[in-house]
């Protein structure tokens, strides 16, 4: 009997080794950066053997975290689906925790296919549908609901959406949002970085934006509030962080010149410390044309700094407006410009959104109350 408890114990406390399969970009996204993540929490809290699949090549290097890279940006690819399968075969994961749905396609596939023995966790990782053939959903979303063995949503919009557009409707399912770690950076370091940065706008007034700098991000709305707000004569300037790829920069780049605020607008391009650059400004300012959980957010809320977001529903399911942040029509740019400016001009009022972003993540986005509904997701499958 007491054989059998000990032997007992130690398979229920033995490490788990969890594979966290994301699909290859040119330009590292919230994707990437949560699997990262959760490969840390589960270092960190649980001290579990995890590690990333997936990304492409050259993209992207943590010290802290194990990538196994791949050498092709198609997740539909012969070489993709190879090399997936020799991953899997080699590092025997208990659970593989895929970000999205294409992934989860695969793993149900290679899972039957090979005989593998693995449970699959899934994230919904967008608001948009992320198939790739979307006259197939009817048949292919019920099909990867009924055989991935946990899936999360990250809000409640976007579960809403995906159980009445995509029809994708999994029995075992839960809300949690991406565990997201935020750098603490020392009032030196901070201090020198906002510095560095009012060289290079030419002004101590500062908003950002840090993440993919791509189309669907709307970057040109951020422009346009600088130069509104840069003609009213609040000086205010933008810093840029992220990578990009040179087509979108040039049509960015031609913006802020004919809004006349070039001066103001500074690309940094990708770098390993964007919450240090976040802190650093004054405010964030994301005018976003679609999200599911972005980082930026809960970095900002994390950092107690004032958040100025477009009104698309998932970002108004998130951020109560006028509270914690703001949520703003792009239809009408002048009206958040008023509501920018306002913060720059009132500090106290500035202070007191701010606090309550802080409160906001406490309760809701910390990392370890966050990882810990992750770890009991694994441990039920």
């Amino acid at each position: 009997m007491c054989l059998q408890l000990c032997k007992t114990f130690r398979e229920r406390n033995k490490e788990m080794k969890i594979a966290y399969i994301v699909e290859p970009r040119k330009v590292i996204g919230g994707g990437v950066r949560a699997a990262i993540n959760l490969v840390k929490a589960m270092k960190q809290y649980y001290e579990e053997d995890a590690m990333v699949f997936g990304v492409n090549r050259g993209t992207i290097k943590d010290k802290d975290v194990e990538l196994i890279e791949v050498d092709t940006l198609n997740p539909m690819s012969m070489a993709y689906w190879k090399a997936l399968k020799q991953f899997l075969k080699s590092y025997h994961p208990d659970v593989v925790h895929c970000l999205g749905l294409y992934s989860a396609l695969v793993l149900v596939m290679q899972r039957q296919f090979y005989g593998l023995n693995f449970k699959i966790v899934c994230t919904v990782h967008r608001v948009t549908m992320n198939m790739r053939f979307r006259s197939m959903l009817k048949v292919i979303t019920p099909y990867i609901a009924k055989h991935v063995d946990f899936t999360t949503f990250l809000t409640r919009y976007q579960k809403k959406h995906y159980f009445e557009n995509v029809g994708f409707r999994p029995m075992k399912h839960i809300i949690v949002p991406n565990v997201i770690f935020v750098d603490k950076h020392s009032e030196n370091e901070t201090v020198a970085k906002r510095k560095e940065l009012e060289t290079k706008v030419g002004t101590n007034l500062l908003t950002c934006f840090v993440g993919r700098i791509v189309p669907s991000k709307n970057i040109e709305d951020t422009i346009r509030l600088v130069g509104i707000l840069n003609r009213r004569g609040v000086k205010l300037g933008c810093i840029l962080v992220g990578g990009y790829e040179q087509s979108y920069y040039e049509r960015l780049d031609q913006l802020a010149k004919a809004e006349g605020v070039r001066n103001r607008i500074h690309f940094e391009g990708y770098v390993n410390n964007p919450t240090l650059y976040n802190a650093a400004c004054t405010t964030t300012t994301f005018t976003t044309y679609s999200e599911a959980l972005p980082n930026l957010m809960v970095e900002t809320f994390a950092l107690g700094k004032v958040l100025f977001s477009s009104d698309i529903p998932q970002m108004v399911d998130l951020i109560d407006d006028g509270r914690n942040g703001y949520t703003n029509s792009l239809a009408d740019l002048e009206g958040m410009a008023d509501r920018m400016e306002e913060i720059y001009q009132n500090e106290v009022l500035r202070k007191s959104i701010g606090k309550q972003a802080l409160a906001t993540y406490e309760e809701i986005y910390n990392p370890r109350k966050v990882a810990a509904k992750y770890h009991d997701i694994y441990e039920s499958c």
